[in-house]
């Protein structure tokens, strides 16, 4: 991603079997799975949406229990200034 850039197109999908997981948006990565800014993503959910980074570009993610499965993030795509 280019320096500029402070939003990304994300592709996710959780595999568990039972347990979601949280994905921080922006810079409030101190604990995704509490935080008051996130996308919470249930088990067996694949879906893509525009979110953004923090200052380093990047996404900080956490489970709510140990996982059984997987979360997989994929970038299609990001915004940034000119």
């Amino acid at each position: 991603m280019p320096t500029t850039s402070t939003l990304v197109l994300v592709k996710v999908s959780n595999t568990d079997s039972g347990n979601a997981w949280f994905i921080a948006a922006g810079d409030d990565v101190a604990n995704a799975a509490t935080s008051s800014g996130y996308y919470g993503i249930a088990n067996g959910i694949r879906s893509t949406f525009p979110m953004p980074t923090n200052t380093s570009q990047e996404v900080t993610y956490d489970w709510n229990a140990t996982p059984t499965g997987g979360a997989y993030i994929d970038v299609l795509g990001y915004w940034y200034k000119r």
